[in-house]
């Protein structure tokens, strides 16, 4: 089962790598958020070494919309996890590094936020539900305003 999925995993990433390069192949230039990015699409050969790139400055968060706020002084220690539900953010490692955890700190709490992703390699419904019916995740969906969430948690977790 898992040689399938990895067979798929790779069929996908071909047809993905070559419709980038399809598609980027008239483009005047091209922009990234971040250098890692730029660098893989160099690297892979999906973007020419003749097509100019730019990697984006500041794009994202207004730091101004997310002012300082103390971390919570209710109990028990909260993480929090924001995130497209999908593995490669993490969301497997974030359950099972919760599970273990709470094996030996039952109080601590395990908050995530993000829906279900039509991304192939997406959380599937019922794994979710695992984590939330046994209390190892607390599972918030999609949020319009995240800061809440931000500031009810001890330790904000990044997606991989």
């Amino acid at each position: 089962m898992d040689g399938d999925h990895s067979i798929k995993r790779r069929l996908i990433n071909y047809i993905a790598r070559k419709l980038y390069q399809l598609s980027l192949r008239s483009a005047d230039r091209v922009f990234f958020q971040n250098p890692d990015d730029q660098q893989l699409f160099m690297d892979q050969g999906i973007l020419s070494k003749h097509t100019p790139s730019t990697v984006v400055n500041g794009s994202g968060v207004d730091i101004d919309d997310y002012p300082f706020t103390p971390l919570p002084s209710q109990s028990p220690l909260r993480f929090l996890l924001i995130a497209r539900l999908i593995a490669d953010k993490g969301i497997r490692e974030y359950a099972q590094a919760a599970t273990l955890i709470k094996e030996k700190h039952p109080e601590v709490e395990f908050d995530l936020v993000g829906h279900i992703d039509t991304n192939p390699n997406a959380i599937r419904p019922a794994e979710l539900q695992h984590w939330v019916s046994q209390g190892i995740i607390n599972h918030h969906g999609y949020q319009t305003d995240v800061r809440p969430a931000i500031a009810n948690s001890h330790v904000y977790v990044l997606p991989s």
